[in-house]
């Protein structure tokens, strides 16, 4: 059974635990098809979160790096997914228990 989601990617501030100094990172929050909230997910850069996203869920390169100029720019992107089950979720890094319905 098939999983539809969106991966919601905005640039989020958050402080460096070596810097004190805040951050722009990454952050990755899915939303289900029956309205589950799932994340967010911070990551150390753009390449970290779009390998994860690549090799996990089959996003491509190509739509990756459409992406970034958006990203760079400071835009919420958003990218469709197709997850084979919810054990995907977990894959990309995501407690199904976390899970909320969106508002």
């Amino acid at each position: 059974m098939s999983i539809k989601c969106t991966a919601i990617i905005k640039r989020k501030s958050s402080p460096n635990p070596r810097t004190g100094n805040n951050e722009l990172r990454p952050s990755v929050t899915l939303l289900d098809e029956s309205g589950k909230v799932y994340g967010p997910l911070l990551f150390q850069s753009f390449e970290q979160m779009a390998a994860r996203l690549s090799s996990e869920a089959g996003v491509t390169h190509e739509k990756l790096q459409d992406c970034y100029a958006r990203y760079d720019r400071g835009e919420e992107l958003r990218i469709l997914l197709n997850l084979e089950n919810d054990a995907a979720i977990e894959t990309l890094g995501f407690s199904p228990n976390a899970s909320h319905a969106a508002k």
